[in-house]
């Protein structure tokens, strides 16, 4: 973080047949849908899925 900024990251997932597990982190968007903001420890990003967090 920078001075207290938020950075807003997108997770997209392009392989063919992989699964990736990424942790601590606030979810706001799932598949370019926005969400009511959600903290989790661990997700897992399917085939061409996209999610958009907050570190």
């Amino acid at each position: 973080m920078w001075n207290g900024e938020k950075i807003r990251l997108r997770f997209i997932n392009a392989a063919s047949m992989t699964f990736f597990d990424v942790r601590k982190m606030k979810v706001v968007a799932a598949d370019g849908n926005d969400i009511q903001p959600v903290n989790v420890d661990e997700f897992r990003i399917g085939v061409a899925e996209t999610y958009d967090v907050f570190t």
